[in-house]
């Protein structure tokens, strides 16, 4: 008979409600400790629980070459070998029922390279880890529909990080702290100057053409596009993430701030999570912007859910998503729950399917994910082929956009976004990625546009902070 787990956390409490704002505030803890915060979005049905990790002590690092776990007790090992292996490894079997956080953090995109076989990275890498998974002290976990906060505490480990770090855990218990605070100004944290713009209409239209001609030989169907912009100076990531979510509700939101790493991710899009077993991946493919009316937002609702272009982009990547998933489950188990539903967020409507499957216990948690990374959506299919001709279009890493953040919990349960609508900030460069899906009969100023309705939110607050 197995043996009932131990849950790490030797404090556990649940305490009073606050609503989903208050909980949002505690971002600002982040701008003095390393911690993740994982935001969900009310009004949304895949919006369950919202996570505040702080104090973390152990971590697992991934660079081209290595793969290194560390304590902040002294231990430390380094392997080498494929890191997806590696990071399994590391992390262990799954144990008991307890289905919280337990490493949190991210895949960036190149990890793709590792993933899929004869895939050869040629990019030079971005400076930050290719991923990074923490465990913390301290959990935080606040339900969207009761209002209830729950507080995890690895007594133990508090303990030996001193009494600084013990006397904040202990303050997070009170009422007080979780009083609503009026949200920082951005622009008094910024300063900011652009360093890259974004591609002109000419040069993202001759990247089109050129994917066109791919199409038109056969050596894919489809290409998920992006560019880039930069800025160079100071600002309070932690402010704008807290900005930022207030104009804007999504269910895989995220902050973590890793060392001197800042991601903000403002994600509608899952890309896997385990439920003890049962698997669900949600593509998103075709878009439209929100109208200034009701009758243009009827309109463009319409015109999207009547759009075959849209319809067929979908479809090949609910088709992909479904054959990753058949990797990695029970045979016979894979079915799409729902094709080409519509689902409303600020500004703009997204057709989403939802494929479910159930996982084979022959299977790691790293192995699922694995298996379905990075998202078919944003590489195109045949993803191999896409994401080598993504390397020669774009011509530099994408870093954490289009990978993946989440969480892995101490049984096997994951749920991981894909990092889209997700800004970095690391050395004083804040960058932003946008993109979309290019097919044979895609209009390139159309396509243009689109990656702008997507990245409008972050685009008007970026151009408040410019110097």
């Amino acid at each position: 008979m197995k043996k009932p787990h131990k849950s790490r956390y030797t404090k556990v409490l649940e305490s009073f409600e606050i609503n989903s704002k208050e909980f949002l505030c505690s971002v600002e803890l982040l701008e003095h400790y390393e911690g993740a915060l994982f935001f969900s979005g009310e009004g949304h049905s895949s919006s369950k629980a919202s996570y505040l990790a702080l104090f973390p002590y152990e971590e697992i690092s991934v660079t081209d070459r290595k793969t290194v776990f560390k304590s902040l007790f002294g231990k430390k090992e380094i392997k080498a070998g494929n890191p997806w292996d590696n990071i399994r490894g590391f992390i262990g079997a799954p144990e008991g029922d307890l289905g919280l956080p337990d490493w949190l953090g991210y895949f960036s995109y190149e990890m793709g390279a590792h993933s899929e076989p004869g895939y050869v990275l040629s990019l030079k890498l971005s400076d930050y880890p290719l991923a990074q998974f923490k465990r913390f002290a301290a959990l935080i976990k606040f339900e969207i529909e009761t209002k209830k906060t729950s507080f995890y505490f690895d007594e133990k480990i508090l303990a030996k990080m001193g009494p600084p770090i013990l006397k904040a855990s202990e303050g997070l218990l009170k009422a007080s702290f979780w009083k609503t605070k009026t949200p920082e100004s951005i622009k008094s944290h910024a300063s900011l100057k652009c360093i890259q713009s974004f591609d002109s209409l000419k040069d993202y239209t001759k990247k089109i053409e050129d994917i066109k001609e791919l199409i038109r030989e056969g050596v894919v169907y489809q290409l998920n596009l992006s560019h880039r912009t930069q800025y160079l100076g100071e600002i309070s990531p932690a402010a704008l993430f807290e900005r930022l979510s207030l104009t804007q509700s999504v269910p895989f939101s995220a902050y973590l701030r890793f060392d001197h790493l800042n991601i903000l991710s403002f994600s509608p899009e899952r890309l896997l999570k385990n439920d003890k077993g049962k698997l669900s991946t949600c593509p998103i493919k075709g878009t439209a912007p929100r109208g200034l009316s009701e009758e243009e937002d009827q309109y463009n609702k319409k015109w999207l859910l009547e759009s075959e272009k849209n319809f067929s982009e979908l479809l090949m990547i609910t088709d992909l998503s479904r054959n990753d998933l058949s990797k990695v489950s029970e045979k016979a188990s894979v079915q799409a729950k729902r094709i080409a539903c519509l689902e409303t967020y600020q500004n703009v409507f997204h057709l989403v399917s939802e494929i479910e499957s159930l996982a084979s216990p022959r299977f790691h948690a790293v192995d699922l994910i694995r298996a379905c990374f990075p998202g078919g959506s944003i590489t195109g299919c045949p993803k191999l082929s896409a994401m080598q001709e993504l390397a020669k279009l774009e011509k530099r890493a994408r870093g954490i956009y289009t990978g993946s953040i989440g969480y892995l919990a101490e049984n096997g349960d994951f749920d991981f976004n894909i990092a889209i609508r997700t800004l970095t900030y690391f050395n004083s460069i804040l960058e932003l990625s946008v993109g979309g899906g290019i097919v044979i009969d895609s209009d390139p100023r159309e396509e243009y546009e689109e990656t702008f309705h997507k990245g409008a939110p972050f685009i008007r607050i970026l151009n408040k902070c410019i110097s």
